[in-house]
């Protein structure tokens, strides 16, 4: 009911409050990773993030990928390619996952930009960013 409060596009296809308890909206399988390999870079110098809206699966006829690094695209970035399984039924998880096991500083301790020429070096804020041997 909050996701209808906020606007009926949010819904799982109802646009009325009487129907929302009743509405079965799927939710991921826990049972099947669902993540992306944060130090993977593909063969053109990509970081799985980048694959988000993207057909992952058609990598080679759009952009020259070959057929062993579409096939790393997928194994690797199963998120972004939107690769995940989501349930066929109603959820049946009652409470959300925690982030266990993510490690989020040692994902920030290597500067993209010095990880590959793809990223731009500018940050979200417009400053220049650069590797600590280059500091």
């Amino acid at each position: 009911k909050i996701r209808l409060a906020y606007s009926a596009t949010s819904m799982c296809g109802s646009s009325s409050a009487s129907t929302v308890s009743a509405e079965e909206c799927p939710c991921l399988d826990r049972s099947m990773p669902c993540t992306d390999d944060s130090t993977f870079i593909d063969e053109l110098g990509y970081y799985c993030d980048t694959w988000v809206g993207d057909d992952c699966s058609t990598a080679q006829a759009d952009w020259g990928y070959s057929f062993e690094g579409v096939q790393e695209v997928i194994q690797k970035c199963r998120k972004s390619c939107g690769m995940c399984t989501w349930t066929t039924s109603s959820c049946p998880y009652t409470e959300a996952r925690s982030c266990e096991g993510h490690s989020f500083s040692s994902q920030s301790a290597k500067c993209r930009a010095c990880q590959t020429d793809k990223v731009s070096g500018i940050d979200i804020e417009g400053n220049p960013m650069c590797c600590s041997s280059q500091a």
